[in-house]
């Protein structure tokens, strides 16, 4: 789990993403490479669609939850699924702000249960 010395670098991280979020098209890179260089394997990004249609999804795997933010068109969307055995059992819309909460917590959790997964959080703690 993460110690409390850890704990004001990585809610200072997550404030400055949510500081900077009028501008979707600077944070959204900043959080995605934050999150791939920190939890690897855990986390996807896509580009999807083509052309003007074209935008890229971030989705992070923790256990059975499924965090994904999307942004298109200069707006981003965030949910929270429940997945079991592939399966979708539930998708929570999200603002942007709650979905960085959640996925804090959810961090937190996971860290608390597996070594790579605390690894990981001091990854991005640094």
């Amino acid at each position: 789990m993460a110690t409390d010395d850890e704990t004001p670098e990585f809610d200072l991280l997550m404030g400055q993403i949510r500081a900077s979020q009028q501008d979707a098209s600077v944070y959204f890179p900043v959080l995605c490479k934050s999150l791939v260089a920190a939890l690897g394997p855990a986390v996807e990004l896509r580009s999807i669609g083509r052309g003007r249609r074209r935008h890229d999804e971030l989705v992070v795997h923790l256990g059975d939850q499924e965090f994904r933010t999307s942004l298109e068109r200069g707006s981003v969307e965030c949910t929270t699924r429940l997945v079991v055995r592939g399966v979708a059992l539930s998708s929570t819309p999200l603002a942007l702000h709650e979905w960085l909460d959640a996925l804090v917590v959810a961090l937190r959790e996971e860290a608390g249960r597996s070594e790579s997964a605390r690894t990981a959080l001091e990854r991005l703690l640094s």
